[in-house]
């Protein structure tokens, strides 16, 4: 007899970048599982994740932050703050759907909340996808100033994890496609943390050929592709791209077209 699982809330405020991706993996996942398995999940979701998951609802549970509340988590420009007021709300839901775990898919925010002992006692399990891990050597160390920083960095991130995992009732936290920090992370604060494969294929191949593609996106003949994809946020570095691509020539440089 199949075991099912614990009322299971599901969190992402966000809607941007793989984050609607991410959580279309889960979907389709859960939709091939039968009824009474996909019944002890409820996805809690930004309301403009309603148009992408509208034809899922017949089989899956969602719960859609309404804009006057996402308004009043926004209006608060302290990340703790936020956190703290998505904890409350997210406690009511906890009450309203009877649920016995919550996993975050982004958890980082959320590493205060989740240390203090009023959430550690509240009879939850936790768990969540952590997207900022601090890996010293990807630290710029370039100047003194840097290196400062860096220091400050790794021993404030330090504190943050070790502070979240005071929590008993945390179960996992996930590194995605990073096997390495996972490593990392074990050693240092002890065996809560797992790596989790991209569920996006990369190695699948289009059957649209590259002349199609090119044409589609204005890309004369010829011309070599830079492709910089995803959300473009700072940690992708973009302007340093930017910056080293102009240290090609100019005949270089007039053979690329840069889609971002």
């Amino acid at each position: 007899m199949m075991q099912l699982p614990v009322r299971t809330l599901i969190y992402d405020r966000d809607i941007s970048g793989h984050h609607l991706d991410y959580l279309q993996f889960l979907v389709e996942y859960l939709k091939k599982m039968p009824e009474e398995v996909r019944c002890q999940f409820v996805f809690v979701l930004h309301e403009g994740a309603r148009d992408r998951f509208r034809a899922d609802e017949a089989q899956v549970q969602f719960h859609y932050i309404d804009s006057k509340q996402l308004a009043s988590f926004l209006a608060l420009t302290s990340v703790l703050r936020r956190a703290a007021a998505e904890m409350r709300y997210l406690t009511g839901l906890i009450h309203k759907y009877k649920v016995e775990r919550l996993i975050f898919m982004h958890i980082d925010a959320f590493q205060y909340e989740l240390g203090r002992a009023s959430i550690s006692n509240f009879g939850v399990k936790f768990s969540g996808l952590l997207f900022l891990p601090f890996r010293k050597y990807y630290e710029d160390d370039s100047t003194l100033t840097d290196k400062l920083r860096r220091e400050w960095r790794g021993w404030r991130k330090g504190w943050q994890m070790r502070w979240m995992l005071r929590n008993p009732q945390l179960e996992r936290i996930f590194f995605l496609n990073d096997k390495q920090g996972v490593e990392e992370y074990n050693l240092r604060f002890g065996p809560r943390f797992e790596h989790l494969p991209d569920p996006i294929d990369v190695a699948q191949i289009t059957t649209t050929s590259v002349v199609d593609l090119k044409r589609k996106y204005g890309v004369a003949e010829g011309r070599r592709v830079f492709l910089i994809y995803g959300h473009l946020s700072a940690r992708k570095n973009v302007p340093t791209i930017l910056a080293a691509l102009q240290r090609l020539t100019h005949q270089e440089r007039s053979q690329l077209n840069i889609l971002i």
